[in-house]
Order: structure tokens, then sequence, then C-alpha cells
């Protein structure tokens, strides 16, 4: 395989590439509008690492040059330093101001991003764009993983297909890149997390870089395709950031976009005297090209440790100072901690040194983490009083396991479960997640009244006939054989948790003809209906009692918290939602009363937090709920 002559030669265009991404990511977690779909700055950094990485071993494979011990020590001196740095930081914030069940959280996701397997861990737990993970410090180290995943075999299959020729190298690395393709489009709809964070359907996007590294796309020869080429991959990539949204099942065929994009932007840019190329030249962005490893490092733990540290959203000063916080951070990991590992000749930092220290900081973080771990997070390091507030992110209801059904389930029916007394039940309470605490409520409230309750709850799957939540379409099925059920039960009290923030527009009037369609049926089989009023959401998705307890830390009463709410739209939605449910033989039942007034909307009652997480009632909340508005609509 011969060599062309510019796989050394420095490209200040992928430099300012890179800072479209960096930024394109930065901007997408801070929220703003304009780059809704900046989340596939990730998509070009694969395809530029994939670029790069092939470009060095195909160039050592060519002089003879190639060891593995050599690419990993030049993989630790990349990558190992600043990500150091960056998680003892990040453990020092989250040993002073997590509490034990966030410690123990955060020392998981500490240990996996040490040994490059954060996308793993990630990948069971909670969805990237769903609200806990955007209080998890280390979220953004799972495409570190599946890049450093990605670099165990690939040299090897390099080095080894390498003897074999161009052709046959490239035949396995395209069968391969199609293979991943093909499997990440057909596995995202119905199994979206591991499309999003597993290896083997990403790998394909680092390889889109590899075959352009090795010429296996033919470079271009005529002015004009260079030129188009390179115009449009930027606007594929402009497109992806401003136009795409988490609300899209990604990756699958959406992540084409980007990463052809900047693919052709990689591939049209070779000679840099495009008018792409010119422009990702452009100061200062091929600067922050060169920071832009640092740069995503920081960026995330400062976002959440925001959230995490200020009891609301953001104002609008906290992004400026996040960013500028950002850069400082970054130009000072970029130029005291990378440089000085990854110039070997300038700082004489030996193999020897970098092996040794990449291993006692492994070790050392291994030690911290189970030490964490096993002292249960540390909770004799708050006060007893601060501590129980923070523990009422446990206060939800013992029968959740065996009672609520999670969207995947394909239980039968009578998995539901008869709360209170063993008599048969007079109460029912049919809905979503939103129902499960309720209906614990509900049964300690109704032995009073010899009176049992059953509960009908099933994730993300409102009590609405023909309505597919969130693409989940079992919800429909589901809810046509639960109303079933009812319709042909003896009459009752039906209580419908239904949630009112599915769907808009459109699907916003599918979702109330299904409503009403639901209430109809039930209403016209004799059964006595409420719908439940839902609980004004708290903002960043940080627990409630996690963020009175840390503003009780810093002096602040948690009964005098409030946080912002638009109280004149609650209203609207009020006087809508009653007039809906009346119209169709239902009675409304607030809830936002409670808790929200003129000021705001407190996040306690009765001195105990109103939700455990940051949109579900806790117990103690759907107690207050019960006694003070339901109980008194049931037992008049």
């Amino acid at each position: 395989m011969s060599v062309p002559n510019d796989r050394s030669a420095y490209r200040a265009d992928l430099d300012g590439l890179r800072a479209v991404a960096v930024l394109s990511v930065m901007l997408f977690h801070l929220g703003t509008p304009a780059t809704s779909g900046g989340f596939v700055g990730v998509d070009i950094f694969f395809v530029l690492s994939g670029f790069f990485i092939t470009l060095q071993i195909a160039g050592d494979l060519e002089r003879n040059e190639f060891s593995l011990v050599n690419f990993y020590e030049r993989r630790i001196r990349r990558i190992v330093p600043a990500l150091i740095f960056v998680l003892a930081t990040t453990t020092l914030f989250a040993t002073f101001f997590l509490f034990p069940e966030e410690l123990l959280r955060y020392l998981r996701t500490l240990l996996a991003a040490a040994f490059s397997c954060s996308n793993i861990l990630f990948f069971t737990q909670d969805a990237y764009f769903g609200p806990s993970a955007q209080t998890q410090l280390l979220l953004h180290t799972w495409s570190l993983g599946v890049e450093e995943q990605f670099y165990i075999l690939y040299p090897i299959i390099l080095a080894a297909l390498f003897w074999f020729g161009r052709r046959r190298m490239a035949l396995v690395l395209w069968g391969i890149a199609v293979a991943s393709l093909v499997s990440c489009i057909l596995l995202t709809p119905a199994h979206e997390r591991a499309a999003f964070f597993l290896l083997p359907t990403r790998a394909w996007q680092l390889l889109c870089g590899a075959v352009i590294a090795l010429r296996f796309v033919p470079p271009p020869t005529a002015r004009w395709m260079k030129e188009g080429a390179g115009i449009l991959g930027l606007a594929a990539i402009v497109i992806s950031i401003t136009a795409m949204s988490s609300a899209l099942k990604y990756p699958g065929a959406y992540a084409l976009m980007p990463t052809i994009g900047a693919a052709l932007v990689i591939w049209s840019g070779a000679g840099q005297d495009t008018i792409v190329a010119r422009i990702l030249k452009l100061p200062p962005l091929p600067f922050i090209g060169l920071i832009s490893y640092s740069l995503y490092l920081w960026h995330w733990p400062l976002i959440v440790s925001a959230h995490l540290l200020t009891p609301s959203v953001f104002s609008e000063a906290h992004p400026i100072l996040i960013v500028a916080a950002t850069f400082a951070l970054a130009i000072f990991s970029w130029r005291y901690v990378e440089q000085p590992f990854r110039l070997k000749h300038r700082y004489r930092i030996s193999r020897t040194a970098i092996f040794t220290w990449n291993g006692v900081s492994l070790a050392a973080i291994t030690a911290v983490a189970l030490v964490g771990m096993l002292a249960g997070g540390w909770p004799s390091r708050f006060p007893e009083a601060t501590q129980k507030l923070a523990d009422a992110v446990d206060d939800f209801s013992p029968e959740r396991g065996p009672c609520h059904f999670e969207t995947k389930d394909r239980g039968p029916l009578d998995k539901s479960c008869v709360l209170g007394n063993a008599s048969d039940p007079a109460i029912v309470v049919y809905g979503d997640s939103h129902g499960i605490e309720l209906s614990f409520a509900l049964s300690k409230v109704s032995v009073a009244h010899h009176q049992a309750v059953r509960e009908f709850t099933t994730s993300g799957c409102p009590a609405v006939l023909n309505f597919h939540a969130r693409n989940t379409p079992k919800c429909s099925k589901r809810n046509a054989a639960v109303t079933e059920l009812l319709t042909s039960a003896p009459p009752t009290t039906i209580l419908l948790a239904v949630g009112w923030d599915y769907g808009k527009n459109e699907a916003r009037k599918k979702y109330l003809q299904g409503l009403a369609d639901e209430l109809d049926r039930l209403h016209r089989a004799g059964h006595r209906l409420f719908l439940i009023g839902t609980a004004p959401a708290y903002p960043g998705g940080v627990p409630v009692p996690e963020t009175l307890a840390r503003l009780s830390t810093f002096g602040i009463d948690p009964e005098s918290y409030r946080f912002p709410a638009d109280l004149r739209e609650l209203q609207k939605d009020d006087v809508e939602i009653a007039k809906f449910a009346a119209s169709h033989g239902a009675t409304y039942l607030p809830f936002y009363p409670l808790i929200c007034d003129t000021s705001g909307c407190r996040g306690e009652l009765d001195g105990k937090p109103v939700y455990f997480d940051s949109s579900h009632l806790s117990v103690a909340g759907a107690d207050s709920y019960v006694r003070r508005i339901v109980a008194a609509a049931l037992w008049p």
C-alpha cells in the first residue's frame, strides 16, 4: 500500500470541524434552541477519530514501525491525563455536594469512566435524553467508552489485514461498516438505548473516517467535486445541528446525515483550499479544535454542577458563566495537562512513567470508588435533618415492583394489585406511573371506609384509548384490555391518572379524543369517574428531595423555597380540564393549588418533599393530596 504524501500534513480545517462538533454539543447541552440537534457533534467526533487514528496506524504499518505498545502509549498520552484531571475534580465536587444516593450513582459511573465502559453502564440505565441522565456528572464519557473499545480490536484487525492487500482490507472494512450501519438502523426503533450507546451500532461512524483515510473512497479529482462535496457536507452538518431534536429515535437512519456530512468535509478538503476548508480555518475555530477534547471533558460536569447547586432553571447569566468557566478550564488543562504528556520529546515523560502513572491513577480511582460504595455514600457528611430530606428519594410506593407494569412487560392483567382491605375493590386507579403512589396512599385511607383499591398502572401509558404514547405501541393494546375488563365489571369508582403532557398539535387532538372515548365507555358502564390533576414538574431534572436537602446545607429553609411555574397557564389548563372532564361524565381533582401560588410552587408539604424525583409524587405528597382533595370527593 502506498502512502500519500499528505498523510502527516496538519489540517487546520479539521480542527475547525472539531470546533463545530464540540460547540454544537456544548450549546445543545445548554439548551440553546438553535442547536436542538447539537448532540450530533459526537457523531462528527467519531468520524474524525476514525480518520486520524487510521492515518496514524496505516502510516506506521507502511513504514514498518507499527507497535501495539506504541499505539496504546499514544492513546494513553492523548486521552488519560486530562480525563484523570477531570475525574479527580468531579470526585472532589461529588464528595462535598452529592448526597449518599447521588454519590453512589456517581461512584459507579466513575469506575466505568476510568475503565472505558461508561457507554455500557449508561445503556443499562436511563436514555441519554432522559431527565435523570441529565444529573449524571460523567454522562458524556459514554462516547470515550465507544472509542476506546473500538481501539482495543481495531489496530489488531487493521494490522492483520494490511498484509492481505488493499482489496481484501477494503472488503472487510466496508463489510463491517455496512453491517454496523444496518444493525444501527434496524435496532434503533425498538432498542434505542442499545443503538445509541453500544459500539456495534456506532462502529460504522468511526469506519467512515477510516475508509477515507485509507482512500477506499477515491479522492476528488475535479475542483467542482471538492467544492460541491465540502458545501454539501457542511450543509448536512448545519441542518443536523439546527433541525434535528432529541424527540427523534436516534441514531438510526437519522445519523447518516451528520456522519456523511463530516465524511464529505474531510474527503473534500485534503488540499485545504476549498471554500469550506477556508471557512473552517477562520480564527478562532482551529484553536477551539485544538482544545476541543478538554472542552468536551469539562463542559458537562460544569452544566450538571450548576443544575445541582442552582435550585431552579438557569437564569440568563448561567450559560455565559458556564461557557466562560469551560473555556478557562479547558485552556488550562490543554496547556498544563494535555500538552506535557503528549509532547514527550519536549517534556521528557517516558513510556515507563506514562504506564506507571496510568496504573496508579486507575488503582486510586478504584480504591476511592470502592471505599465510597462500601461506606454507603458516607451519609455522616450531612446533618441528620438534611439527610432525612435527601432520603425522600426513596419515598415511593413499596408496591411499585409487584404492582406496576413497565411498558416492556408482557404479563397478564391479573398482575394488577389489590391494596388495602382484602375485600372486593370499590376503587380503581388506572393510568401511567403517576398513579402508583396515589394508589398506595389511597389504599391507606380506604381501609377506614372498608374498601380496597385496585391498581392498573403502566409506565408511559396514560389511560387513553387508541393512543401510542411516546412511540410505545404496547400501550394501546394494554389500555384496550384494561378498558374491556373495567367495562364488563360491576360499577365502581375509577380514578384516571392520565397526564397532560402527551403530544402537541395533531397528536394532542388525538390524545384528547382517545381520552374522551375512554371516559365515555367507562361512563356508559356506570362507573363513577375522576380525573387526577398532574403535578407541575420541577425543572432541571434534579430530584426534589435532594434539591431541598442541598438548599438546607446553604442555610435556606426548604419551606420558603419556590420553583418557577406559570400560574396563569396552570389556571387556564385547570379550567379547560375541568370542563373537559364534566362533558364526559367525570370530576376533575386538581393538584397544583396545594403547592402553587403567585410566588411559584413549593417542593414540600407538611415538612416533607412532595416528589421523590422531579415529577412523581412521593408517598408523603400523595398522602397530602388524598387527605386534602381526593378523600373529600370520594367520601363526601
